[in-house]
């Protein structure tokens, strides 16, 4: 009995386990190198920075009306920054720089130019530059 019990539960377990492995979600890719850079028609200028090399990370947060901070420091606000924006290798670029936009509260027409370039895990990049009238 004990041994019915004990194949039955084993079968159960593979069907769910094979059942789980036919749905599978893939992670979205990971962000290797991160560099933004926005030139306000002030003079102003926002960059970002984040690339991860072998055991270290190189950070970089600087925008208007608050302090540069770099290395460890900076993680935390890179991070949140984001995850306010949806950054596959796919990604439209209005769409990303509207959420950028969005992120940072900035409007479109106050900016100069504006430079993006990310580079993911597997050598997917996305890249664009866009100047602003």
């Amino acid at each position: 009995m004990k041994l019915r019990l004990l194949a039955a539960v084993c079968a159960i377990s593979m069907i769910v386990f094979i059942g789980l492995g036919l749905g599978r979600v893939e992670a979205s890719p990971t962000i290797i190198d991160f560099e933004l850079e926005i030139e306000m028609k002030s003079g102003e200028e926002y960059e970002i920075e984040y690339e991860m090399k072998k055991n270290q990370i190189e950070a970089k947060y600087a925008v208007p009306s608050s302090v540069t901070v770099y290395g460890q420091e900076a993680l935390p606000r890179i991070e949140a920054f984001l995850k306010q924006i949806k950054l596959v290798p796919e990604a439209d670029k209005d769409e990303i720089m509207n959420q950028i936009f969005a992120a940072f509260q900035i409007d479109k027409k106050d900016i100069e130019e504006m430079e993006v370039d990310v580079k993911f895990d597997g050598g997917k990049r996305l890249k664009f530059e866009q100047a602003f009238s």
